[in-house]
């Protein structure tokens, strides 16, 4: 594929990307929020319009109002205490690893750009003992926007000194593929919670680290369908 950028970067989302954890994301935040607020979450709306949302931002569409920094916070902590307790068994998305040796191996460089904040990254990243591969982390401490804005993945690129048009973003929910490419990047679209249709924005579709058309991808430079998206 000539004349096509070549994938210098990839930008990782975490949760639903590194690790099958969003179910336990989500049942975290449903006792959080009928604890503090009486209010019954359920999966249809959570997946559809809060996965990939910073906590706050969360918060303000569930309850339809901005809450205070420091009730927010409190929320925010209680939320990924309860979540930390019950996912114990926590494992890599297959292949994972040996994707990673494999851009490392290429030079290319790697960024984890993710809505959770510090505690949780460092809670994936040690416990699957992958730290070592990032070159760039950002948190949801270090953005001001939510997702599908493109500010965290735009500072991860901005972090690598990578152009946009020479990044991949992995990513498992609808408004981080939104984001990605409104970051005017590639987009490889995780199927861990959601479908094809789900990410109908995405440049290719993979269940796992070890399907051989991911590498074929970055190997090539693949197409690059710039924005714009909504």
């Amino acid at each position: 594929m000539k004349n096509q950028p070549k994938i210098k970067a990839v930008i990782f989302d975490m949760d639903g990307v590194l690790a099958d954890n969003i179910p336990f994301h989500f049942l975290a935040w449903q006792k959080t929020l009928k604890d503090e607020y009486g209010i019954h979450l359920t999966k249809k709306f959570f997946f559809k319009y809060l996965n990939a949302r910073r906590g706050y931002e969360l918060i303000r569409v569930v309850i339809g109002k901005v809450v205070s920094p420091k009730k927010g916070r409190s929320i925010i902590q209680k939320k990924d205490e309860h979540y930390r307790k019950i996912y114990t068994n926590k494992k890599p998305v297959d292949g994972l690893v040996g994707f990673l040796k494999y851009l490392k191996k290429k030079k290319i460089k790697i960024a984890l750009a993710t809505s959770a904040h510090k505690g949780n990254a460092d809670f994936i990243l040690d416990g699957f003992k992958i730290k070592k591969y990032f070159d760039v982390v950002v948190t949801a401490e270090k953005i001001k926007k939510s997702k599908p804005d493109p500010e965290i993945f735009l500072l991860a690129a901005n972090k690598l000194k990578t152009k946009p048009a020479n990044c991949l973003v992995v990513e498992d929910a609808p408004l981080g593929v939104r984001s990605g490419k409104k970051a005017g990047m590639r987009v490889a679209g995780m199927l861990t919670q959601h479908t094809k249709k789900d990410l109908a924005q995405a440049d290719l579709y993979i269940s796992n680290y070890n399907q051989k058309k991911l590498y074929t991808f970055i190997d090539a430079g693949a197409s690059y369908r710039p924005g714009p998206y909504k």
